[in-house]
């Protein structure tokens, strides 16, 4: 009896990270970014940025992690091709709507 198949810890990790980065970056949606860029240093400005670079780093493991599951599938012949997908396009799905929505803004700064 052949034994089956284990999924890869990679594919598992990138979910996660994929889900934590979505779930992070949900209060931010409610942060009056106008008024925190125009502000001046203080916890009121450094908080939403800090939690955005947290979900933003979190999306951005969730897309290597995924990256680096899809070659161990593709070379060891392990499961968790859905799992590696969704929590892939989950980190590149936030990433990309935080360069679309906060990017022209946070390029002010600079």
């Amino acid at each position: 009896m052949e034994r089956p198949k284990r999924f890869t810890p990679w594919s598992i990790l990138s979910l996660v990270a994929g889900i934590t980065g979505w779930l992070s970056g949900l209060p931010l949606l409610a942060v009056d970014w106008r008024g925190v860029l125009g502000a001046t240093a203080g916890v009121g400005v450094i908080g939403p940025i800090a939690w955005g670079l947290l979900s933003a780093v979190c999306c951005l493991l969730a897309v290597l992690f995924g990256i680096i599951a899809l070659l161990r599938i593709r070379k060891t012949q392990c499961r968790g091709l859905g799992i590696t997908v969704t929590g892939t396009i989950l980190g590149f799905t936030a990433l990309t709507s935080y360069i679309l929505i906060w990017g022209p803004d946070l390029a002010r700064l600079w």
